[in-house]
C-alpha cells in the first residue's frame, strides 16, 4: 500500500483528487446521515458493539495495559486510513483527470474502491501493477478470513463456556451454518445484497446494541469500579469525564442518529429491502434466544 500511495501521488490529475480530500463542505456537519455514515464507518472497522475487542481481551493477561492498547488500536487505524485516503483520492483525482468524468460519480462505495478505483493504478503502471495486484489482493482475502476468526471467536467462546463443547466442534458446526448462509452471496444480485444488508446491519443493529450496552454497563452495572483496573498499568488515565460520555452524552447522540437511520431505511427501502430487514431481525432474535437458553436447550436434549 505505501508503494501504490507513493505512486499514486505522482499520477497526473492526482492534485485534483487531493484538492477535493483537503476541500471541506462545512455544510454537511449538520448532515445527520454524515454523522450516521461516519459512526457506521468506525464502528464497522474497530469492530465495536460486536463483543470482539471484550473476547480478544478475555484472553489478554493480568497486568496488561488495557486503555493504551485501545489507544494504539484507534490511532493506527485512524492514521492507516487517512494515509490511504491521500493515494485514493490521487487515483480518483487521475481517473478524473484522464476520462473527463467528474470526481463524484466515479465510486459510492467500498466495494467500487477496491475493484474499480485500485486496478486503474495497476494499470498504470504497467509490469509491476501485475505483481502488486495479487500481493493487494490477498492480503484484502487475508484481512477478510481474520476478520472472519475474530467474528467467529465471539460465538466460540460463548459455547465453549456455556455448554463445554471442544473448539473443534463448535467450530465446524459455525463454519458450516456461516458456509451455508453466505451462498446467498454469490448469487447475481450478490452486491446490491451485500449493500442491503450491510446496511441494516452497521446502521440499525450495531448502533443499536452499542445504544443498550453503554446503558446496561453504566447503569446497571457500577462501571466506576472498572476504572481503578484500566488505570492502574496504563498511561492513558480515565475518570469522570470518560463514565459521564458512556452514561449520557454516548447514548443520547446514538439515539438521535439511530432513530434519524430507521426512519431513512423507513422510507427509502422497496418492499424486497423491507423484507430482508423482517428476515434479518427474525433471525437475530431466534438466535439470540437459542444462545440465551443454550443451557437449558443443551441439557434437555442430553
Amino acid at each position: 500500500m505505501a508503494f501504490i500511495i507513493i505512486y499514486a501521488l505522482t499520477l497526473p490529475g492526482a492534485y485534483i483528487g487531493i484538492n477535493a480530500l483537503l476541500t471541506p463542505e462545512w455544510d454537511l456537519l449538520f448532515d445527520v446521515n454524515i454523522w450516521l455514515a461516519a459512526f457506521s464507518q468506525i464502528v464497522f472497522t474497530l469492530s465495536m458493539g460486536e463483543s470482539i475487542s471484550l473476547t480478544y481481551a478475555s484472553y489478554l493477561p493480568e497486568g496488561s495495559k488495557l486503555a493504551d492498547n485501545v489507544l494504539i488500536v484507534v490511532f493506527a487505524n485512524c492514521a492507516f486510513e487517512l494515509v490511504i485516503a491521500f493515494g485514493i483520492f490521487s487515483i480518483l483525482g487521475y481517473m478524473t483527470y484522464t476520462s473527463g468524468t467528474p470526481l463524484t460519480p466515479l465510486v459510492s462505495e467500498g466495494t467500487g474502491l477496491v475493484f474499480v478505483v485500485l486496478p486503474r493504478i495497476f494499470e498504470a503502471m504497467g509490469p509491476i501493477g501485475h505483481v502488486l495486484a495479487p500481493m493487494l489482493f490477498i492480503s484484502i482475502l487475508f484481512a477478510g478470513i481474520t476478520s472472519s476468526m475474530a467474528e467467529l471467536e465471539t460465538l466460540i467462546n460463548s459455547l465453549y463456556h456455556k455448554i463445554g463443547w471442544s473448539r473443534k466442534k463448535i467450530v465446524t458446526l459455525i463454519s458450516i451454518f456461516g458456509c451455508l448462509l453466505s451462498l446467498l452471496f454469490t448469487t447475481a444480485i450478490s452486491s446490491y445484497l451485500i449493500n442491503v444488508v450491510d446496511g441494516f446491519l452497521t446502521e440499525f443493529w450495531i448502533i443499536l446494541l452499542i445504544i443498550l450496552q453503554c446503558i446496561i454497563f453504566t447503569w446497571f452495572y457500577d462501571i466506576e469500579n472498572v476504572i481503578p483496573i484500566l488505570n492502574e498499568n496504563n498511561r492513558l488515565k480515565v475518570g469522570k469525564t470518560w463514565v459521564c460520555i458512556l452514561k449520557y452524552i454516548l447514548p443520547v447522540f446514538l439515539s438521535f442518529l439511530w432513530i434519524n437511520g430507521v426512519y431513512n431505511l423507513a422510507i427509502n427501502s422497496n418492499n424486497f429491502e423491507i423484507t430482508i430487514y423482517i428476515l434479518i431481525t427474525v433471525l437475530i432474535l431466534i438466535v439470540s434466544y437459542i444462545f440465551t437458553n443454550i443451557n437449558k436447550i443443551h441439557d434437555k436434549y442430553q
